[in-house]
């Protein structure tokens, strides 16, 4: 697989940093009542402060 990212993508945010993460052995379950309820905390600034999602 390879990773790539539009040079566009820096031109609005030139600051910008990606990592990659690589599990193995990982389970896609569904969340559990606690998971949902503690990233529901998170601050809905997170989101604001991504202006081209």
């Amino acid at each position: 697989m390879r990773y790539t990212v539009s040079p566009e993508v820096f031109e609005l945010s030139p600051e910008l940093k990606f990592g990659i993460l690589i599990g193995k052995g990982l389970q896609n379950t569904p969340s559990s009542l606690e998971d949902t309820a503690r990233l529901r905390k998170r601050p809905v600034s997170i989101l604001i402060n991504i202006p081209y999602l």
